[in-house]
């Protein structure tokens, strides 16, 4: 399609798509959109399919067929093809073994989780405090803010909410920004660094 040979391009598309939809519905519904050779570098599963490799299992024979069928018909450019857009993994184990379940797809994409991840509630509130912070800042206020038992100062001013070091507008402030709220993500939904010891 990207070369202008849109009607070659639909004619293979509409010939090969049927064999595909019941495993690749997604996948296939997305590249159905194509229509023009511009229509590729719109497309988000196009543009996937041209950046990453796709994986797929063989037998060590299915693939020296493979290869002996495309040297003997001189159909090389596949050959090419072949070598930069898939990652064949030749397992010589039984289909039904545990060693046979590498994964068969886009190398760094999987297309079948795409919809589901664009239907989920995007949550943007605020993400919930790290609990050792949390845990670290009520030790410092059960530790700065006097006991109401104890005997206060006299110069101490509880009502100077303003001045940054007083301990219980610090604590205030400290309960606002700790609340979350159901908009608020897991902390395990966002990608962040791990955190040094």
């Amino acid at each position: 399609m990207s070369e202008n040979f849109v009607e070659l391009a639909l004619e293979f598309y509409n010939r090969f798509s049927g064999h595909f939809l019941e495993r690749y519905s997604i996948a296939i519904q997305q590249l159905s959109l194509i229509t023009q050779p511009h229509h590729v570098n719109d497309n988000e599963t196009a543009k996937n399919f041209r950046t990453f490799r796709y994986s797929i299992n063989m037998k060590q024979p299915a693939v020296e067929l493979l290869l002996i069928f495309l040297e003997s018909n001189n159909l090389i450019l596949f050959i090419k093809i072949i070598n930069s857009h898939l990652n064949i993994y030749i397992n010589k184990s039984l289909p039904d073994s545990d060693n046979f379940k590498i994964d068969v797809g886009l190398t760094g994409s999987n297309l079948s989780e795409i919809s589901q991840i664009n239907n989920e509630q995007l949550k943007l509130g605020k993400l919930p405090l790290n609990p050792l912070l949390v845990e670290q800042m009520e030790r410092f206020f059960s530790n700065a803010i006097p006991n109401k038992n104890s005997i206060e100062p006299d110069n101490a001013d509880d009502n100077d909410s303003t001045n940054p070091a007083n301990p219980k507008a610090l604590q205030k402030v400290f309960e606002e920004i700790k609340e979350t709220d159901i908009n608020s993500p897991s902390p395990q939904d966002i990608p962040l660094p791990p955190l040094r010891d």
